[in-house]
């Protein structure tokens, strides 16, 4: 559970999975969520997106991992 507060707006509650290994889809969940913030996906933006929403510290080692296996 995260609390973030943008400004002087009202504090907004997010809720995320925590999640024991990367799924192709959690990736692609990743992905629209940097775009829906009309930010372009680097992987040090994947990175952290994957950290803050799914409590995982992604490896560069894992994530060549996965780039070769698609």
């Amino acid at each position: 559970m995260t609390i973030r507060k943008f400004g002087e707006s009202e504090p907004m509650f997010f809720v995320s999975l925590r999640l024991t290994t990367i799924s192709l889809q959690s990736i692609v969940w990743i992905i629209q969520s940097i775009k829906k913030d009309l930010m372009t996906p680097t992987e040090k933006l994947i990175f952290s997106r994957i950290k803050e929403c799914y409590g995982i510290k992604m490896t560069q080692y894992y994530w060549n991992c996965i780039m070769q296996y698609l």
